[in-house]
């Protein structure tokens, strides 16, 4: 027997990754110092940047069961242009970014589909 769950994520809590310092793919290992360095950096790109509004532009569910929430600029500075700047002023972050292909996306993930196998003969 099949059947399927819906993991919701706590709409208070959504949030779209801009830039990654370090990953658990590619870490970057700092000292105190060296990360109190960064938060400069990205303090200075933020004070740069111009208020972003953005707009739920549509809804996807994925092939791999994620309710994914895609984001339109409305207005305010641009992803791209946000990455590139935090690019610059990082420059130990790892090369290869989850958004480096398409730099543009903006997306939350709402909500997770899970198939759960039931064990002939379990609870």
């Amino acid at each position: 027997m099949y059947f399927h769950r819906l993991l919701v994520k706590n709409s208070e809590r959504y949030h779209f990754s801009m830039f990654h310092a370090s990953r658990h793919i590619s870490p970057v290992p700092a000292s105190e110092e060296e990360v109190e360095v960064e938060v400069d950096a990205v303090n200075s790109v933020v004070n740069q940047l111009c208020l972003v509004t953005i707009l739920l532009d549509r809804v996807v569910l994925t092939s791999t069961g994620v309710l994914s929430g895609c984001w339109q600029v409305i207005s305010g500075t641009d992803s791209v242009t946000i990455r590139s700047k935090l690019r610059n002023a990082l420059p130990r972050a790892p090369e290869k970014q989850l958004y480096a292909d398409a730099p543009a996306i903006l997306h939350t993930s709402l909500a997770r589909i899970l198939l759960v196998v039931a064990i002939k003969g379990s609870c």
